[in-house]
């Protein structure tokens, strides 16, 4: 995903003007938070900025603690973190923990588990809001994997 946002960047005319007023949201996103997630795996962050812009970064970072606290082996890795919405120590400690234990495959794994949540997310907003159905097949197509 980090891809497409490079990928519509340089879509953008050198001629054309184009201003971003970036919320409170995406600020915090960016922060150093983000940074440091980036410096342990960096298509994690990619993901989570995508996410953050399109869901809020609320949930990007709830999809990553709900996911950290369903492969820890039931604690045998690492200590459910709360859920909190909020990367904090605690979050990255699980992070490192997690790569460290699972080893090469461990980012392409959590990758996963973070799309397979946002894809529920897609789905139930498709079953609750009936006019979110029309969305559903783009959300799928464009936003996940």
């Amino acid at each position: 995903k980090g891809h497409r946002m490079k990928l519509a960047a340089a879509r953008i005319e050198e001629d054309a003007a184009a201003e971003v007023e970036l919320s409170p949201s995406v600020i915090r996103i960016l922060s150093g938070a983000l940074d440091a997630i980036a410096a342990r795996a960096p298509a994690l962050a990619a993901e989570l900025f995508d996410t953050g812009i399109n869901m809020g970064t609320g949930t990007a970072t709830a999809f990553l603690q709900r996911a950290l606290n369903a492969l820890n082996r039931n604690g045998a890795d690492y200590g459910d973190i709360a859920v909190d919405r909020q990367i904090g120590p605690a979050t990255l400690a699980a992070l490192d923990s997690f790569l460290k234990r699972r080893g090469k495959s461990a980012e392409a794994v959590l990758l996963k588990a973070v799309d397979a949540l946002q894809g529920a997310h897609y789905l139930r907003l498709a079953e609750t809001r009936p006019s979110q159905e029309a969305f559903l097949y783009g959300w799928l197509a464009n936003r996940i994997g």
